[in-house]
């Protein structure tokens, strides 16, 4: 009987020290983003976010928890925003993700921002929220360079 007490002791620590591994080790999604690699001026920027599911359990992300649209010049100036408009978005609902799989979307950015003509580095930042993990872990996306192009004359946007 005591051994049979030592033996479960021995895996609820191995269990806890595997828990404590994990949540020191990478979040178990990846943000991978991709979009045309210019604009112009008052244009829309769809760009594709793609969430892959890195580790060996399936993986929820409440994708209405707001994301950060993380975008500055190449000098590092932030652009202003509109008025209107806040730096997080995000919509209402859940995502499981199996290992291995990924959950694709289409989303809209930047169109909150009063772009001026130039290269912008554009980056997206999703709450990790997974109790295995610290609270304020972040899944950031690749970094993407986006060139903002002037209208041309007579382009009525």
């Amino acid at each position: 009987m005591r051994s049979l007490m030592r033996s479960t002791a021995a895996l609820m620590v191995l269990s806890f020290l595997g828990l404590a591994a994990n949540a020191a080790s990478e979040p178990p999604l990846t943000l991978t983003m991709s979009a045309p690699h210019a604009m112009t001026v008052g244009d829309k920027l769809v760009v594709t976010a793609v969430l892959k599911n890195v580790s060996n359990q399936i993986a929820a992300i409440p994708w209405g928890v707001p994301y950060t649209t993380v975008v500055h010049r190449e000098d590092g100036q932030v652009p202003p925003l509109k008025p209107g408009y806040w730096a997080s978005g995000g919509s209402r609902f859940l995502v499981p993700i199996e290992p291995g799989k990924t959950f694709t979307v289409n989303m809209t950015l930047l169109s909150r921002y009063d772009l001026a003509p130039g290269k912008y580095i554009v980056q997206i930042k999703l709450p990790l929220r997974d109790p295995n993990y610290p609270k304020d872990t972040m899944i950031d996306s690749n970094e993407i360079t986006i060139t903002v192009l002037p209208k041309r004359p007579g382009n009525a946007k």
